[in-house]
């Protein structure tokens, strides 16, 4: 599908990863590595390694969005694996792309959740934006509430 935006036609592709080789691909490796560092993951290998391995289960839904076939975006989501994990989790998210390619992610995102017969989504935000960023970029399918924290320990040697 093309899409126009004020510098040039794009097309913007959501695609849901499901064949581990994706994440082997030259550009979409190194992509995933940059992306990997910038939200401060600590070990990026384990991180692309859990990709690929996860991303064949129906439960985990990991889409790359693709502008002009270039890997601009992703979403991690995953269905609650057990009673302790009351709501599907959006565990990573990021898009460097437009804002077009951000709401199709978003869409795509609901789309998987609804169908699995959940009306709710959590997020950890790691993105180093305000959460009123993350509010409002989801705001077309839902209201966002802050519930809770997320704290961090560093352990004392």
């Amino acid at each position: 599908m093309e899409i126009e935006t004020s510098n040039h036609p794009q097309i913007i592709e959501i695609l849901r990863v499901q064949v581990p080789g994706v994440f082997a691909l030259p550009a979409v490796h190194q992509w995933l590595q940059r992306l990997i560092a910038e939200m401060t993951f600590p070990n990026p290998e384990e991180v692309l390694n859990f990709l690929a391995s996860e991303c064949v289960y129906p439960g985990c839904q990991v889409l790359l969005g693709l502008e002009d076939n270039v890997p601009k975006a992703l979403s991690v989501c995953i269905l609650p694996m057990s009673p302790l994990m009351v709501e599907p989790q959006v565990v990573a998210a990021y898009n460097d792309g437009s804002l077009e390619l951000g709401q199709k992610l978003c869409a795509e995102t609901v789309s998987f959740v609804k169908a699995a017969g959940f009306t709710k989504l959590m997020f950890v935000n790691r993105t180093g934006h305000a959460d009123e960023v993350i509010f409002r970029r989801w705001a077309p399918h839902g209201k966002g509430t802050k519930y809770g924290s997320l704290l961090e320990f560093t352990i004392k040697e």
